[in-house]
C-alpha cells in the first residue's frame, strides 16, 4: 500500500518545485519528512537519498525505483484467463462471489503470506501456540529482518541517520509503540534520545550515531504479523518492547506539531515558531464505496483495518488552529491595552499569566502556569491526499505486493496528488 505514497511524492514534487519556480524561490522544498509504518520506510528513503545527493529529484527516483524492485508477478497474474474466469463467475453470481481483479488481490496477497514477499518479509513460520489450538493460524509470524537488510545492502537507506538544521538538512521524524506503557516514541533525526514516561519511571532510548536500521524497524512491525522489536533503555535495565506505531499514530500530525514548538522553544530559543505546512497522505479509506454494505467475513476483516488505520487528525487540526486563533485574539486585546497605556492593568495580566491556576499539566507531570499556554504557538495548514475505498479491496491488501498492485497505487496516488490538493492555496502559502 506504501506505493500510492510513492506516487503522491512524486506529484508533490512536481507541483511544489513549478510553484517555487513560479515565484523564484530558492528553498528546502520538504523541511520534515515524517512517517509511521510503511511511511517510515518511505520517509527514510526520501530522506536518505536526498542527504546522498541534495536532490529531491534523486530521492523521487530511488523511492519509485525502491517499489519498482519489491513488486512481484504473482502466479495468479501469469495464470492466462484468471481475472476473466472470475468475472464470469462474478456475473453468473450476481455479485455474490468475487469479481476477477478482487480475486487476483486476494490470491496474490495468500501467496505472500505463504511464500514470503522478497526482500520485505520472510516465509510465515510458527512462533507461539499457547493453547496448542492448532485450528487457528494466530501463531503464525514472519521476520522483516530482511527487509531492513535489503534497504540496506542495496543502498535504499544509508545509516544512521543524522541531520541538523545548521546544516541546511531537512528533518526526519517516524513513530512507534512502546508496548509496555502502551505509548507513542518519536524518533527525530535532529536529536539523539528519545524520552517518554511509563508511569514513574523516565524511559531514555539513545542513538548517539544517528537513527539505525534496528531503530526505523520498530515502526514498520504489525504485531500480529511481524516478530516483535527490543531496544535498550538507558535508564533501566528491562529491555523495551516495540509495536508498529500506526495503532496510535498512523498519520503522526499531532506528534510532529509536537517535536516542531520543542526543536524550536527548547534547541533554538526563538521567540517565533515558524507555521508549518503539512501535507498528510492516507492509505487507509475513511468512507466506504460498498452498497449495500457487504456482509462476507473477508469484507468484514478488511472494513476493520480501515477504520481503526484511517487519518484521525481532522480533531487535531481544528483543537490546533482554534488554540491559536485565541491566543490571536488575546494579543490583540494586550495590543489595545497597550496602545491606551494602562500599565496597571498590563502588569496585572502579566501576574496573572505567571499564576500556576491552569488545569493541564506538562508532559513531564508539571502543573502548567497560563504563560506556558499562550506562547509557543502557530499556524498550521493542513492539506490532505486520501486514497479512495474501492468495491474489490481484501482484507489482506497489505500483504499484496503483486505487481499490477504496486504500479495501479503508484499510478492512482500520483493523479490523486495532483487533484485532490487546492494548488492555490499551496501557491497562496508560499507567497507567505
Amino acid at each position: 500500500m506504501g506505493a500510492y505514497e510513492a506516487g503522491v511524492f512524486r506529484a508533490l514534487f512536481d507541483k511544489i518545485s513549478d510553484i517555487d519556480k513560479s515565484k523564484n524561490k530558492n528553498r528546502l522544498l520538504f523541511d520534515i519528512i515524517v512517517g509511521t509504518s510503511i511511511g517510515a520506510i518511505n520517509g527514510a528513503i526520501i530522506l536518505s537519498n536526498f542527504l546522498k545527493n541534495g536532490n529531491w529529484g534523486d530521492s523521487i527516483e530511488k523511492l519509485e525505483e525502491y517499489w519498482n524492485t519489491i513488486k512481484t508477478e504473482t502466479l495468479v497474474e501469469k495464470t492466462p484467463g484468471f481475472v476473466q474466469y472470475w468475472d464470469a463467475l462474478n456475473s453468473s453470481s450476481k455479485g455474490l462471489i468475487a469479481s476477477g481483479e478482487a480475486s487476483r488481490r486476494y490470491y496474490s496477497s495468500k501467496q505472500f503470506v505463504a511464500n514470503g514477499a522478497p526482500n520485505v518479509f520472510s516465509p510465515r513460520f510458527e512462533a507461539y501456540n499457547k493453547f496448542l489450538d492448532y485450528s487457528s493460524r494466530s501463531g503464525y509470524r514472519t521476520s522483516n529482518d530482511i527487509l531492513g537488510e535489503f534497504l540496506e545492502e542495496k543502498e535504499f537507506v544509508e545509516f544512521p541517520i543524522l541531520t541538523s538544521f545548521e546544516n541546511d538538512q531537512p528533518r526526519f521524524l517516524f513513530t512507534t509503540i512502546d508496548v509496555q506503557s502502551g505509548k507513542i516514541a518519536t524518533f527525530d533525526s535532529y536529536d539523539t534520545e528519545v524520552h517518554f514516561w511509563d508511569e514513574s519511571k523516565e524511559i531514555v532510548i539513545e542513538y548517539p550515531q544517528g537513527i539505525q536500521r534496528k531503530h526505523l524497524m520498530t515502526s514498520a512491525a504489525l504485531p500480529q504479523n511481524y516478530e516483535h522489536l527490543e531496544l535498550d533503555d538507558k535508564n533501566n535495565p528491562e529491555n523495551r518492547v516495540f509495536w508498529d506505531g500506526s495503532f496510535l499514530s498512523n498519520t503522526p500530525l499531532r506528534e510532529l506539531v509536537q517535536q516542531h514548538r520543542d526543536y524550536w522553544k527548547n534547541k533554538r530559543d526563538s521567540k517565533k515558531i515558524p507555521d508549518l505546512e503539512v501535507f498528510i497522505v492516507g492509505l487507509w479509506p475513511r468512507r466506504l464505496k460498498d452498497n449495500p454494505v457487504p456482509r462476507d467475513n473477508d469484507f468484514i476483516e478488511d472494513r476493520k483495518w480501515d477504520i481503526i488505520f484511517h487519518d484521525k487528525t481532522l480533531y487535531d487540526e481544528k483543537v490546533i488552529n482554534m488554540i491559536t486563533d485565541y491566543l490571536d485574539y488575546i494579543d490583540k486585546i494586550k495590543e489595545k491595552i497597550q496602545k491606551k497605556n494602562d500599565t496597571k492593568l498590563l502588569d496585572e495580566i502579566e501576574e496573572l499569566d505567571k499564576q500556576y491556576t491552569a488545569t493541564s499539566f506538562k508532559r513531564s507531570g508539571k502543573k502548567r502556569k497560563y504563560e506556558d499556554i499562550l506562547k509557543d504557538r502557530f499556524r498550521v495548514y493542513v492539506h490532505r491526499i486520501e486514497r479512495e475505498d474501492d468495491t474489490k479491496s481484501i482484507s489482506g491488501k497489505y500483504y499484496d505486493f503483486s505487481k499490477k498492485t504496486i504500479e495501479d497505487l503508484m499510478s492512482v496516488g500520483k493523479k490523486d496528488g495532483e487533484k485532490k490538493i487546492d494548488w492555490s492555496l499551496v501557491e497562496k502559502i508560499a507567497s507567505y
